[in-house]
């Protein structure tokens, strides 16, 4: 099994082919791919962290709400 740092540099070294043999290529997957694979990790991440707070459904139809102050009549009777 290979360590992090051999592949690391195993990926580097296929890197360094790649942009040897396609100029053009690399230039493409530098500016284009390689952000746009960014932006799709951050949205997922979002995603991940968002789908973390939102409350399940028996938490929502279990929900109570807690009443702040009473409601009295004209004439003083509690209504509620």
């Amino acid at each position: 099994m290979k360590t992090l740092p051999d592949a690391l540099r195993n990926l580097r070294n296929q890197w360094k082919t790649f942009r040897e043999k396609n100029p053009r290529g690399s230039v493409l997957v530098k500016w284009i791919f390689a952000p746009a694979l960014l932006l799709l990790i951050c949205f997922w991440g979002l995603l991940f962290l968002v789908g973390l707070t939102v409350p399940t459904q028996r938490a929502l139809k279990s929900f109570q709400t807690q009443v702040a102050s009473d409601i009295y009549s004209s004439d003083s009777v509690l209504l509620g």
